[in-house]
């Protein structure tokens, strides 16, 4: 049975994500733990734009309030229901809460671990964070502001690899802009979250992702998330697009398409798996080019460089 971990987007929560998926749950169905959690930052008015409908916190009818107004009222009818987020770009204490918050999850779900991770918008880039901490887990200490390996709660973790990663609207944590790291770099502790961050990023993903991507998205454009799929190894990433702007596609070509690609026995090659919108889907890798003679969505393994030593 695929267990599947659900990220919600910025201002949202678990109970509203949980029922944004509800239709893509119940065709996946009862043979799916779908396991939706809380981001651990609760935002504040300021925290949020004013149109929240445009980040899918709110229904659009939902949406004749002011943000303020909007939270006070969630507030006071269902605690649950309380906008957050995974971090603040300015808070750097925000990231280290989430990075922790994702140590005592994993170390909770050792037992039986999850096989893959679906996020959406910033949960998409919490995600992508999320699952390159489990493939450089010797070097999550490092996230948590300390230089020294022997940690118990960090080095205890004992939680597989992804077999996949989904990222709906998904982009990279956007901090200290670098290029791609040396060697040399990503041996050397920096001390900030935000560097270690993108050292992390540069060295590259190499689990299975699938990106979808919004064609009208106003909040996630093209180049926002082409930063996260070049984080991605072009030969295990998938790129497909719907029609729509910022939220998880869900009409049945799409609900069909997650169920069968969370069920799937090999993420790495998912070439047999036809697309749900083939006019819009890029041929190809994934790279953002197209390439002549090759099937939509195909991918061809490579193997992940980390794989050849567990101390990188």
């Amino acid at each position: 049975m695929p267990k599947i971990l659900l990220l919600h987007g910025y201002g949202q929560n678990a109970a509203i994500f949980y029922k944004k998926v509800a239709a893509i749950r119940k065709q996946c169905g009862k043979d799916c733990e779908f396991v939706h959690v809380e981001a651990p930052t609760v935002l504040k008015p300021v925290d949020l734009p004013q149109n929240l409908a445009s980040i899918g916190a709110i229904d659009r009818q939902q949406n004749a309030t002011s943000s303020a107004s909007a939270i006070e009222t969630l507030e006071s009818e269902n605690l649950e229901l309380i906008p957050r987020g995974w971090w603040l770009r300015d808070r750097p204490e925000t990231m280290h809460k989430c990075v922790s918050y994702f140590v005592d999850l994993l170390k909770e779900h050792e037992e039986i671990p999850f096989d893959g991770v679906l996020g959406f918008s910033q949960g998409a880039c919490a995600a992508a964070l999320l699952t390159i901490m489990l493939e450089n887990s010797n070097l999550i200490h490092r996230l948590l502001g300390s230089s020294q390996t022997g940690s118990p709660s960090v080095t205890s973790i004992t939680h597989p690899r992804l077999k996949f990663c989904i990222l709906v609207a998904g982009f990279r944590p956007r901090f200290i802009q670098r290029g791609v790291a040396e060697e040399s770099q990503v041996s050397a502790y920096t001390g900030t979250i935000e560097d270690e961050i993108q050292l992390l990023f540069d060295k590259g993903i190499y689990t299975p992702t699938l990106h979808i991507l919004g064609e009208n998205d106003q909040i996630v454009g093209r180049e926002r998330s082409q930063t996260l799929i070049d984080a991605c190894n072009e030969e295990t990433r998938r790129i497909e697009r719907h029609e729509g702007g910022h939220f998880v596609p869900s009409k049945t070509s799409w609900r069909q398409f997650f169920a069968r690609y969370i069920h799937l026995e090999n993420h790495v090659d998912s070439s047999e798996l036809p697309s749900p919108n083939p006019l819009l889907t890029e041929v190809g890798t994934g790279s953002g080019m197209s390439t002549p003679g090759l099937r939509s969505g195909a991918i061809t393994p490579k193997l992940d460089p980390n794989l050849a030593s567990e101390t990188n």
